[in-house]
């Protein structure tokens, strides 16, 4: 019953927005009649033509001049001597008209404010209806919380509409407003309609777009997806699917860099060359993807060990050399050790990060040009890597203080303009750690 009612309000709303008093502009004659001391405004359009009509006693009046408030330079509109005149282009413009008389004195004077909005006759969108997919961001032990679904819609107008640069009138709607579990927000930018979705569940709804009086309304179905990983660990020369769960339409596949992992037309993943690559799969006009980072059998289960105790271990330095408990140099040494030849030099028990650091250093372990944030964003650092942060960066050894395992990465999500948002994964620390710039950073398997 309380969606009826708010389906009906909404259909209220449209048609209250469609017959109100400012609509849809479109280009005709219009005629503008002016007396002495008026000063009025009037809404045209784009297109527009017309002539400046002047009443009341004009015996003593022998020659009328007509200006603009840009003179002749108006980028707004044009007018010849007699009054006659078209307009342009969207914005405000000023015409001022005198009346001369014999001795050349004003004798008659009226100013018209144009309001100009753009010709929205031809106007449309380049979409009618919409298939909104929320990707599965994560889950708690109540609740499962989706991505944000954004959606460009193109809008065909040979007129700039930017509710920002040109202060196009614009507004939105949804039959879903006053939910708890929808949320839709909307922006005009040069000629594109900039949607943001979000939702807690699918749901179909319609949405009211808004443009300088013309109203367009757009059903949309918003549908929640899961893709299987959003970022995973790939041994070299194996395979794994990636399925996407939720979606009915047809998927296509990308691999952004197929040298180090290829993508078939049914989502399975080849490991090919060790590194990071993003694999993508386009729904309709909307994306998701998963970071595939391939690596060794070894490197694989040291992340999957540092990951473990990062979430399911706690923190403690009297306590670093037992089992359920790491710092940051145990849980680096407690994970290379069990699978691989690396112990930082110490068989028995953990080391400090003064002797880790100075381990890497001693076996040519260190990265060239240490850690950069540009070269994360990029994934040139791969999962089992470690930083090192220090106190002073001109005796990084000596000051050294901490050390972070990077354990893989993650496709967030994708923006309005299709660029992908990836985070790296940490043991310990959330996807926005860092060090400063040149902090040493090791492969302690190179």
């Amino acid at each position: 019953m309380k969606q009826t009612i708010k389906y009906l309000c909404f259909v209220f709303l449209c048609l209250l927005v469609t017959f109100g008093k400012h609509t849809e502009a479109s280009a005709a004659v219009r005629d503008i009649t002016v007396a002495d001391d008026d000063q009025i405004k009037v809404e045209v359009c784009v297109g527009d033509t017309g002539r400046i009509v002047v009443t009341g006693d004009s015996s003593r009046i022998v020659e009328y001049e007509y200006l603009t408030s840009a003179m002749d330079d108006s980028e707004l509109i044009t007018m010849d001597a007699n009054g006659t005149f078209t307009v342009k282009a969207k914005g405000e413009e000023n015409i001022f008209v005198y009346g001369h008389d014999e001795n050349e004195e004003d004798i008659f004077y009226a100013k018209i404010t144009l309001i100009i909005h753009p010709d929205m006759s031809g106007v449309t969108l380049k979409k009618s209806s919409i298939t909104a997919y929320l990707p599965r961001s994560y889950q708690d032990t109540k609740n499962t919380y989706y991505k944000r679904a954004d959606i460009n819609i193109p809008v065909n107008s040979t007129e700039l509409l930017d509710e920002y640069e040109r202060h196009t009138s614009f507004q939105y709607t949804s039959s879903l407003d006053g939910t708890d579990d929808v949320w839709v927000s909307a922006e005009l930018r040069n000629n594109t309609i900039e949607l943001s979705i979000e939702a807690t569940k699918s749901c179909k709804m319609k949405i009211m777009f808004t443009i300088e009086g013309k109203t367009f309304v757009i059903p949309v179905k918003a549908k929640v997806v899961d893709l299987s990983s959003y970022g995973c660990l790939l041994e070299k020369g194996h395979t794994q699917k990636l399925r996407v769960k939720g979606c009915s339409e047809k998927i296509v596949w990308k691999s952004f860099d197929s040298k180090i992992a290829s993508v078939s037309k049914n989502g399975v993943v080849k490991g090919k060359k060790i590194g990071n690559v993003l694999i993508s799969a386009k729904l309709g006009d909307q994306y998701v993807g998963c970071v595939v980072s391939v690596t060794t059998a070894q490197i694989k289960k040291v992340c999957a060990r540092a990951s473990y105790m990062g979430k399911n271990w706690k923190y403690s330095q009297a306590k670093r050399g037992q089992t359920g408990y790491y710092d940051c140099s145990s849980l680096v040494w407690k994970a290379y050790k069990p699978y691989t030849k690396v112990n930082f030099g110490s068989a028995a028990y953990p080391g400090t990060t003064k002797t880790e650091s100075a381990w890497c250093r001693d076996h040519g372990k260190l990265l060239k040009g240490g850690f950069s944030w540009k070269k994360l964003k990029q994934m040139k650092f791969n999962p089992g890597d470690i930083v090192f942060k220090s106190e002073d960066s001109s005796h990084p050894y000596a000051t050294t203080y901490h050390v972070e395992m990077l354990t893989g990465y993650v496709c967030y999500r994708f923006d309005k303009n299709g660029e992908p948002w990836i985070e790296p994964l940490w043991a310990t620390r959330d996807s926005d750690y860092g060090a400063e710039e040149g902090a040493l950073m090791a492969r302690p398997t190179k």
